[in-house]
């Protein structure tokens, strides 16, 4: 909130001496001397509009460190013949290393709206000094102050910090290190298959984290400031000294001396209603990103082994005879391991949000002084 300071600007007009403009000068001699001031001030309607701000930080970078592996080595074996037909197959193995990933910080929003002032001020300040030990005199001060209506607003502020990038190391592996072997052949056929092994590793990911968001709305003031001092003063006579505190009023008082004088003061103050808004502040914190480091593995390291003899007419009951004393038909299949291993996944944390709204302060301000001091009397 800011501080309220009332100034005085004042004028003086003095009829003894040099006097300024709306001052009336008595001449010497004269039994009677008239003086008076009048001043009238009238002011516009101040508008002030503070600017708009708006921020919006930038997103983070995806970071990915992910492999994708699909139909590596693979093998198909086939043997068709004599009597020891003989396929071998043997899938070659898969492997993957991924390494940390580390998504990008969403950037920082910061966003002021910018300030509104609007004010009237306004000073009068009026002296009348009559000189002479008889006689009459009139003095007279009359001021009038019209001030308007001052609008303040201050502006809209809103951030929006940028988002989080997300980390991936995921591996995906599809259709690695399968094996198929296939004899076709005579009583000693063999089929052998073997799986290549499969494996995958996982780095860390580290999500980044959302950008953080300040907003602060556009502070808003709207015043009327108005001082009046108005004095009169009639010379001749003794003088004692009387002080009284300003803006507590008007003061007048006579004495057996002031006869045929005649004093007098009359001010208007007239103020509008000042208004000030200061303006909404709105800030959103930026999500923090998504961190994976999950691995897909699909259809790797199988093994399938499968041998066919062919048999002429006449030959089942020797192959029959042959088999029960050494002969053999053989399929063999093994299939390949799989394994993963994932790394820590760390989601980056959501950005901070602070909005602070404009402050407001819409007020008048009037001072009045007005003093009246006899001839021969206490000023």
């Amino acid at each position: 909130m800011r501080r309220i300071t009332v100034l005085f600007a004042l004028t003086a007009a003095t009829a003894l001496g040099a006097g300024p403009a709306h001052a009336s000068v008595p001449v010497p001699g004269l039994d009677q001397a008239g003086q008076s001031n009048v001043s009238e001030l009238t002011q516009g309607d101040p508008t002030a509009t503070g600017g708009d701000a708006s921020s919006l930080g930038g997103n983070g970078g995806n970071a990915s460190t992910g492999n994708t592996q699909a139909l590596n080595g693979n093998s198909v074996s086939l043997a068709a013949g004599g009597k020891q037909a003989d396929a071998n197959a043997g899938g070659g193995d898969t492997s993957a290393k991924s390494g940390d990933a580390y998504g990008g910080d969403g950037g920082n929003a910061k966003a002021s709206g910018g300030d509104a002032d609007a004010s009237n001020e306004a000073g009068v300040g009026q002296t009348n000094v009559g000189g002479g030990h008889g006689g009459s005199s009139r003095q007279e001060n009359d001021s009038s102050i019209e001030q308007g209506s001052p609008t303040a607003s201050g502006g809209d502020a809103a951030a929006q910090g940028g988002d989080g990038g997300d980390a991936d190391t995921g591996n995906k592996q599809i259709g690695n290190g399968n094996a198929i072997a296939v004899s076709v052949g005579g009583k000693d056929s063999d089929a052998n298959a073997r799986g290549g092994d499969t494996s995958a590793k996982s780095g860390d990911a580290y999500g980044g984290d959302g950008g953080d968001a300040k907003a602060s709305g556009g502070d808003a003031d709207a015043s009327n400031d108005a001082s009046v001092h108005q004095s009169n003063k009639l010379a001749g006579g003794h003088h004692h000294h009387h002080h009284g505190d300003e803006c507590e009023g008007s003061g007048s008082k006579k004495n057996k001396d002031d006869e045929g004088s005649s004093q007098s003061n009359e001010s208007s103050t007239s103020q509008g209603d000042p208004t000030a808004e200061g303006d909404d502040a709105a800030a959103q914190g930026g999500d923090g990103g998504s961190a994976d480091t999950s691995n897909e593995q699909y259809g790797n390291g199988n093994a399938w082994a499968e041998a066919y003899p062919v048999e002429r007419e006449g030959q089942a009951r020797e192959r029959d005879r042959h088999e029960k004393d050494h002969g053999r038909t053989d399929a063999s299949a093994w299939g390949g391991d799989t394994s993963a291993r994932s790394g820590d996944a760390f989601g980056g944390d959501g950005g901070d949000a602070n909005a602070i709204g404009g402050d407001a302060s819409a007020w008048n301000a009037v001072c009045v002084l007005q003093l009246n001091a006899p001839k021969g009397g206490w000023l």
